[in-house]
């Protein structure tokens, strides 16, 4: 390990103890993700085993309006549910800590609408689905919209979110293009789009200048690096194969979709639980993908030298932390602290990258409800398709 290595590791660590205090920024947006999260999953569970899908969709029919109002019924008390919480993710907390960014109504609003239309659009196509071709035909639909969400990410994330000035750019010339974008929100950290032999690099523009030159270097040869090693792949292959398993537990457990309406919305609470058992198992693999790559950029003699000083820049943008209590950073982090990605890189031959908010990316599009949730985008639409990476 070379001097200037361990100086800054020092440094991350003295920095770490500081970091332990209450109510820093990262820790009351976990709070405030946890509280989201906890009322969705209370509801979900409420209505599936206390019997209130049942009693919605027979009151709505008692006032003579179709089945498929049950669906508009749910989705408005989503909205109802997620509006305060959103306030305080997107408004409240960037005005206390001073960032950068906000949450403006007009924005809001829209893409409250458009994520609630394409929920509705899925679940809808899902219930017609099993109506006519019965459970098969379901899982043959599922299975092919979560294929067109990888597809359509990218466009489906700008209709969203607030993106402009986007232009192809691709400075080290290498084969995967790249899409240089343009976001309010510093946490935006683009990602990996499009379909196996498909893909696009998409690249914040704000991170060139807080990086500087050789540190865009590095995320693009991170990026690199993650398609060469096939970590997306891996990502991709385990997200979709826990939405399937959701499916199918959903499905034999709520009877969907013999039973209608009202198996559909249990399929949807039920759904929206498995996801959440997600939440609490898949992050651990994340962060495996993260140690893999940091091991193999290190090495490499040049990279190395800079990855350091790059991990502590990128944590910062997007609102991580130098350490964490070990229970906190293995259930709800998906990205290791700064710390611990210095003192645990090594190689996984199973390391699959960006799962854990890949599935609950998928989720939104087999009716699951915690895609927008999470601590780390709740109240900022920007996210909400691109959810914040390791870099």
């Amino acid at each position: 390990m070379s001097t200037d290595s361990r100086v800054l590791k020092t440094s991350i660590a003295e920095e770490a103890q500081g970091s332990l205090s209450p109510w820093t920024y990262p820790q009351k947006r976990l709070w405030l993700g946890i509280t989201s999260v906890g009322w969705v999953v209370c509801l979900a569970a409420l209505g599936w085993l206390a019997g209130y899908n049942a009693r919605l969709v027979s009151a709505l029919q008692e006032q003579g309006l179709p089945e498929i109002s049950a669906l508009v019924a749910v989705l408005f008390l989503y909205g109802i549910i997620m509006l305060p919480l959103d306030w305080l993710g997107g408004t409240r907390l960037p005005q206390e800590y001073q960032m950068s960014y906000g949450l403006s109504s007009w924005k809001y609003v829209k893409a409250v609408l458009l994520h609630g239309m394409v929920w509705f659009a899925a679940i809808l196509l899902l219930h017609q689905a099993g109506t006519l071709g019965g459970l098969s035909g379901a899982l043959l639909t599922v299975s092919l919209i979560m294929v067109a969400a990888f597809a359509f990410q990218w466009p489906l994330a700008q209709c969203i979110g607030s993106f402009h000035q986007e232009k192809p750019h691709d400075p080290l010339r290498k084969r995967r293009p790249t899409l240089e974008v343009h976001c309010q929100d510093p946490a935006f950290s683009g990602g990996i789009v499009g379909l196996p032999g498909k893909e696009r690099f998409v690249l914040p523009a704000s991170w060139r200048a807080a990086l500087g030159a050789d540190g865009w270097k590095t995320l693009i040869e991170r990026r690199t690096q993650i398609h060469h090693e096939w970590l997306r792949y891996q990502g991709m292959i385990g997200a979709i194969a826990w939405n399937l398993i959701a499916f199918l537990i959903a499905a034999f457990l709520s009877g969907f979709p013999q039973q209608g309406m009202v198996s559909t919305l249990d399929f949807i609470c039920i759904s929206t639980l498995w996801h959440f058992i997600g939440l609490l198992i898949l992050p651990s693999m994340s962060q495996r993908a993260t140690h893999h790559l940091d091991h193999v950029m290190r090495s490499h003699p040049q990279i190395n030298r800079l990855l350091d000083p790059w991990i502590v820049k990128v944590h910062a943008l997007v609102d991580g932390e130098h350490a964490r209590k070990p229970w906190v950073e293995k259930i709800f982090h998906p990205t290791p602290s700064t710390l611990n990605r210095a003192q645990k890189a090594r190689r996984y031959r199973w390391a699959p990258w960006h799962i854990a908010r890949t599935m609950l990316y998928l989720s939104w599009f087999s009716g699951g409800l915690l895609s927008r949730s999470v601590h780390c985008n709740v109240g900022r639409p920007d996210l909400w398709v691109m959810t914040p990476t390791d870099g």
